[in-house]
């Protein structure tokens, strides 16, 4: 006996989806990632990624995903988006910054040391304007 399919096809997924939100509005309660689980029948996380995994259910996984991130961008501009912060990260999100330095096309930084020739205190003192008329000193 095959496995039992909680969802019949990416419609009636989509359906659920978009039930869940609009169940949400009228309810006047914020949309969740867990009640978005529970609404659709999916129950967990990884049934959902298992779904994603199927060709014909991608779409509407990912669009599922983005209705939930939205809702959590969303947030971030309220007085408390810390939760917010908290679910986007553990949806792949990061707030890290990295930079990359490269040189000309992208290849390396090329060096060189540059030596000078070492000057007497006179020398340096000249090449600065100590000590000389033209100071304003």
């Amino acid at each position: 006996m095959g496995k039992q399919q909680l969802v019949e096809s990416p419609e009636e997924l989509e359906r659920r989806v978009d039930g869940y939100f609009e169940q949400c509005k009228k309810d006047e309660t914020p949309p969740t990632f867990t009640g978005l689980l529970l609404h659709t029948g999916l129950k967990t996380k990884q049934r959902l990624s298992d779904y994603g995994q199927r060709e014909e259910f991608a779409e509407v996984v990912e669009y599922a995903r983005a209705r939930m991130q939205e809702v959590y961008e969303q947030n971030l501009h309220g007085p408390n988006p810390t939760g917010s912060i908290f679910a986007l990260k553990n949806m792949g999100w990061s707030d890290r910054q990295e930079l990359e330095h490269s040189g000309p096309d992208g290849g390396p930084i090329r060096t060189a040391c540059v030596t000078r020739p070492k000057l007497t205190k006179e020398e340096w003192l000249a090449a600065h304007g100590v000590g000389s008329s033209a100071s304003t000193t």
